[in-house]
C-alpha cells in the first residue's frame, strides 16, 4: 500500500472496460459415443467496422487447436478463425458444465465486411473504444484426448456501453440454427457482461484503511488502499467463527462491477 508512484499511472485514453462472468452451461449436446462430454468455452471481444448483420458472424469461429495444442486435420475456408482472448478451465464429464470465472477485457479484434461479403478479422488486437459497436463471441467445446476437440454450441452477443446483461441465453449450431441438448431441449449457457467505462482519479488516493479482528483462537488484520480508481472496486470478508472449528478469511479483486 505504500509504494504508489503518479509515473505508474497506466495511460488510458479509451479506458472502456469489459467484465464477464461465465456461469456454465445447460444440457449441451452429447458429441460422444461412450461417456458424457469434457466441455470449455472460449471467449473473445470483437470490435466491429461498419453494418455487419448477425448472420454474417457466423463467419467468425475460435481456433481451439492454439487452445488444446493439437492441429486441426482440417480448415474451413468459409471461416475467419482466432485464437480466443480467453477459455474456461475444463470441467470433466458432464453436459452442465459450472465455470463460474471471471474474465477481463480491454482490448478486441477488429472486425470488417468486405465487399464480397466475408469477414475480415485482424489479429492484432485494438484498444475497446465506446465509439464502435461490440460484440462478445463465446464458443464451447467438447475437450477431446484422441482427436481434434469438438464444437458444441455458440452465442454472439452485441454490447453496449455502460450497459448490463445477466441471463440464460440459447446456444447456436454452426449454421446460427438454435442448438438442441441432449435431453431434447434447447442448449444454453449462463453468462453476465458489464460494459462500462473505467474511470480514474487525477491524484491517487493512497488512505490506507485498516481493520482488526480477534477471538480466543486467532487474531487478524487487514489493509487497503482506493488507488487511482474512481471508488473501491475491491472487498474483504472476515468470519472468525463460523462455527467452533472454522473461520473464514475472503479477499475480492474487484472487474468492472461483477
Amino acid at each position: 500500500c505504500d509504494q504508489v508512484d503518479s509515473a505508474k499511472m497506466p495511460p488510458v485514453k479509451e479506458p472502456w472496460n469489459v467484465g464477464m462472468l461465465v456461469l456454465g452451461c445447460r444440457n449441451l449436446p452429447k458429441l460422444d459415443t461412450f461417456g458424457l462430454s469434457d466441455p470449455y468455452a472460449c471467449i473473445s471481444l470483437l470490435r466491429v467496422q461498419g453494418q455487419v448483420a448477425d448472420q454474417e458472424f457466423l463467419q467468425v469461429d475460435h481456433d481451439v487447436s492454439k487452445v488444446s495444442g493439437k492441429e486441426k486435420t482440417s480448415k474451413d475456408q468459409t471461416k475467419a478463425t482466432i485464437v480466443p482472448q480467453h477459455r474456461t478451465r475444463v470441467v470433466r464429464k458432464t453436459l452442465n458444465p459450472r465455470w463460474a470465472q471471471i474474465f477481463q477485457f480491454r482490448e478486441a479484434r477488429d472486425v470488417q465486411l468486405r465487399q464480397d461479403g466475408t469477414l475480415a478479422v485482424n489479429e492484432e488486437k485494438v484498444p475497446i473504444s465506446g465509439r464502435f459497436p461490440t460484440r462478445v463471441l463465446v464458443t464451447v467445446h467438447d475437450r477431446d484426448m484422441m482427436s481434434k476437440d469438438e464444437f458444441s454450441g455458440r452465442l454472439c452477443m452485441e454490447l453496449k456501453p455502460n450497459e448490463a446483461w445477466e441471463g440464460e441465453y440459447p446456444l447456436l449450431d454452426q449454421r446460427g440454427e438454435p442448438l438442441v441438448g441432449h435431453s431434447g431441449e434447447q442448449a444454453t449457457i449462463l453468462v453476465k457482461a458489464v460494459y462500462s467505462m473505467a474511470e480514474y482519479l487525477d491524484q491517487a488516493a493512497t488512505e490506507k484503511h485498516v481493520e482488526e479482528a480477534a477471538n480466543e483462537v486467532c487474531k487478524c488484520s487487514v489493509a487497503s488502499m482506493q488507488g487511482w480508481r474512481s471508488s473501491m472496486e475491491d472487498a474483504h470478508d472476515i468470519q472468525l467463527a463460523l462455527d467452533a472449528k472454522a473461520a473464514f478469511f475472503g479477499v475480492y479483486d474487484g472487474h468492472g462491477g461483477l
